[in-house]
């Protein structure tokens, strides 16, 4: 299957959903990634629609809390411009009930401050997922299905330099991908943002 080009807009019209995508890193640099309920191996980040009026800070906590049950979290770099995928032509026009013909994401790299153990996939119904884990950035691009793939290329080159042990260099971020929110990340260790147990297989 062919691929399309992911697509950049400063202003997205409205036949695409707006919505927030979550790159949750831990304090091993490795990214959190879960198993979609349908089909089987359909592995992606978080991520969801904004509702009216929510900002896009607000968005991405809500949406940790929903689909992996915690917002243990600081956001420390978003995405200048939205990202942009339509959907694949067997899935066209059932999507939210064929009102838009794709998704407009704007993506934010966070930093998870919590312990395994606050991961939960079944704290709000209706579940999304069955399975997580933690995964190295470059594991990304085999796991996601296709018509994601372009958003996701850019997302792991926008956020590479969270994917190192400890605080990452905020310096080394393109200032034409990303827009830093946060000056520094504090430095790593048990009960300071930014830290988290290592390891874990996640559950089914």
């Amino acid at each position: 299957m062919s691929e399309a080009p992911v697509v950049s807009l400063a202003n997205p019209d409205q036949t695409y959903r707006r919505g927030v995508g979550i790159a949750l890193f831990n304090a091993q640099g490795k990214v959190l990634v879960a198993e979609r309920l349908r089909p089987d191996n359909a592995w992606q980040m978080p991520q969801g629609g904004l509702d009216p009026g929510e900002g896009l800070h607000e968005a991405a906590l809500r949406e940790l809390k929903e689909e992996v049950g915690t917002s243990k979290a600081n956001i420390l770099a978003i995405t200048r411009e939205w990202l942009t995928y339509d959907f694949p032509d067997y899935i066209d026009g059932r999507p939210y009930g064929g009102r838009y013909r794709g998704q407009a994401q704007k993506w934010v790299a966070a930093r998870f401050f919590g312990q395994d153990h606050d991961i939960n996939l079944r704290q709000h119904r209706p579940f999304e997922f069955k399975a997580w884990r933690w995964c190295e950035l470059d594991e990304l691009m085999g796991l996601i299905v296709h018509f994601k793939r372009p958003v996701y290329d850019v997302v792991v080159r926008a956020f590479r330099p969270f994917a190192t042990p400890g605080p990452a260099d905020l310096s080394q971020l393109d200032p034409e991908l990303v827009v830093i929110t946060q000056p520094q990340e504090v430095a790593a260790g048990p009960g300071a943002p930014g830290w988290a147990k290592p390891g874990s297989s996640g559950q089914r």
